[in-house]
């Protein structure tokens, strides 16, 4: 067991709670070098409370294939473009992936790294942001699935984001470190969960309590959790983050392209 302390109020206990992990040798090693539960198995769960036997069954959820373009971080083809194809406006980038078995609902979000320099001081910082939910309709099929990321919300954000600090005007520089998209899943009993405990919206307020554990009330699920690290932006997009209507105050410049343009050196 081990104590997780510090959690926001909410459906399950708060602020403290006792949570139990486990370790097994049955596991597949992917090419980060991390270890994973087998992906391809159910997982049972079987306690024993005051006398009481309490089961559950669930599949794991599995890895799944962002396209090659969206995965790859060093090629100049593969940079993010938020400029559209004439560099007259702001266009959008599309993320893609395919869905697999066991994979039912999708949150994709990004995160934006970069250093801000004050004097000597360095702090690194972050804007996030969750770009979206896709649900697939039919998860042992490899779906094709996409979210989009705008190109003025995203420079708008982001400066409102630096300018939330009374003291962002002081800040000397500004370090580009690079662009993450943030990708987590969940199964099909975890999907279910969550969209019985979504807020109302519509004219139905009460929702039926769900459970997949036997003997007791709770939920038995997976999730699993896909990032791409370190995307670069493309020309167009860099200039805008340095010299565009929204950020061009910030003093930004990119760490990941050295003697360019744009560069910090």
């Amino acid at each position: 067991d081990t104590t997780v302390i510090d959690r926001e109020p909410g459906t399950f206990y708060a602020p403290v709670q006792k949570l139990f992990y486990f370790r097994t040798p049955f596991a597949t090693q992917l090419n980060t070098g991390r270890m994973f539960l087998f992906q391809d198995a159910k997982y049972r769960l079987h306690l024993q409370v005051n006398g009481k036997n309490i089961t559950s069954t669930t599949p794991v959820t599995n890895d799944f294939t962002i396209d090659a373009v969206d995965l790859d971080t060093n090629s100049t083809a593969s940079r993010v473009n938020l400029r559209n194809s004439f560099n007259t406006g702001y266009g959008e980038y599309e993320f893609n992936w395919k869905s697999r078995s066991d994979c039912k609902r999708f949150v994709v979000g990004f995160r934006f790294r970069y250093d801000e320099i004050t004097g000597t001081d360095t702090i690194p910082r972050t804007f996030e942001q969750t770009l979206g939910t896709r649900v697939a309709n039919d998860p042992p099929a490899l779906e094709q699935m996409s979210v989009f990321l705008n190109g003025e919300s995203f420079f708008s954000g982001l400066a409102s984001a630096c300018k939330s600090n009374p003291n962002w005007g002081s800040v000397d520089k500004r370090i580009f470190r690079g662009l993450d998209f943030l990708v987590t899943v969940a199964n099909d009993d975890f999907h279910t969960y969550l969209s019985l405990t979504e807020p109302v919206s519509g004219i139905i307020e009460d929702r039926p309590a769900y459970s997949n554990v036997d003997g007791a009330i709770g939920i038995w699920g997976s999730r699993f959790t896909k990032n791409v690290v370190g995307k670069r932006l493309n020309g167009n997009t860099l200039q805008e983050l340095v010299e565009g209507q929204y950020t061009g105050d910030l003093q930004f410049c990119s760490a990941l392209d050295p003697g360019g343009s744009f560069s910090c050196n």
